[in-house]
């Protein structure tokens, strides 16, 4: 009886011990807090936050850590939103930060004082190649306004006018953008016209695409430097024009975006995988805190051309609501 009692005993302390991890404590588990700033909150950026979670839950179910994220972006858009955001997660004692920088002017010294106090900072989609940030996660913003400026090449045969959408001028990626693909223009020999068209925030997206397209009738295709393709395919719509009448190349994968391209309203979206952008940069702010520095300092996540070859395949799960 005695020996049946000392095995249960044995037992229950071989339990306890395994549910704590073999004989490790809560002192062993890392515990990370990584804030995520995106320019703006929409749904193009939600899934940023879905990566660096996803990331989060995947380390965690390791039992080596306890990593929580939050994810936002400021309620207004501008720069001086943003950097309160990221003052704000400094002062939380937040242990990094992952940042898609509006302007790199602007929050360069604040990237370097989180440094210098021990916060590991990630900027994403837009750089701040001046500052002490890790490094850059995202897409190259010339090579992909450069991917965007072949594709207005082939879609419209190389000639024609062509709108361009892009946006605030003072943010180093749409600028890099808006450069990639005036040099794909150029390098297919300038025989297509541009037309530029840019947001600022004074008016709202669709007026600024109606606006365009009324005022730019003859233009034969326009292009998208951001996630907005919605608001063209609404445009195309309300004329009741598809691809065959006119040209749209657009960008990102939002819903709106690849059931436009699905039924035939635009012809394509040069896609960037932004998922990538909260998975990848997560790994990288843990790798750091845990003593591992990025041996670069840009990972590039590639782009592609989704199109009416390959969007059922890419997406085939969105679909009109029923």
């Amino acid at each position: 009886m005695k020996r049946l009692v000392a095995l249960v005993l044995v037992l229950v302390l071989a339990l306890a011990l395994a549910s704590c991890g073999g004989g490790g404590s809560n002192a062993d588990v890392k515990k990370y807090k990584i804030g995520v700033i995106y320019t703006a909150n929409s749904a193009f950026w939600t899934s940023v936050g879905d990566g660096a979670a996803a990331k989060a839950e995947e380390l965690n179910a390791t039992g080596k850590y306890n990593i929580t994220t939050y994810a936002t972006g400021p309620a207004e858009s501008g720069t001086s939103a943003q950097v309160q955001l990221f003052e704000d997660f400094v002062s939380q004692g937040y242990d990094g930060i992952i940042v898609a920088v509006s302007d790199p002017a602007t929050l360069n010294n604040k990237i370097d004082e989180a440094i210098d106090k021990g916060i590991m900072v990630v900027t994403m989609d837009t750089d701040a190649p001046d500052s002490k940030r890790l490094c850059f996660v995202g897409t190259d913003n010339y090579n992909y306004g450069v991917l965007q400026g072949e594709t207005c090449v082939e879609v419209m045969g190389n000639t024609g006018k062509l709108i361009v959408f892009n946006a605030f001028p003072e943010t180093l990626g749409q600028a890099q953008r808006t450069k990639g693909i005036q040099d794909a223009i150029a390098a297919a020999g300038n025989k297509i016209e541009l037309i530029y068209s840019t947001f600022t925030g004074q008016i709202d997206l669709l007026t600024m695409c109606e606006d365009a397209w009324t005022h730019y009738e003859d233009a034969d295709c326009c292009v998208m430097t951001y996630a907005a393709g919605e608001q063209v395919a609404n445009v195309f719509r309300e004329k009741g024009w598809d691809k065959t009448v006119k040209h749209a190349v657009l960008a990102d994968d939002l819903d709106p975006i690849i059931l436009a391209i699905k039924d035939g309203t635009c012809d394509c979206s040069c896609v960037q995988g932004q998922y990538q952008w909260g998975y990848v940069g997560c790994q990288v702010v843990v790798d750091a805190l845990d003593g591992k520095m990025p041996e670069s300092d840009f990972i590039e996540t590639s782009a592609f051309v989704c199109d009416a070859s390959n969007v059922e395949e890419k997406y085939p799960n969105v679909k009109p609501a029923s």
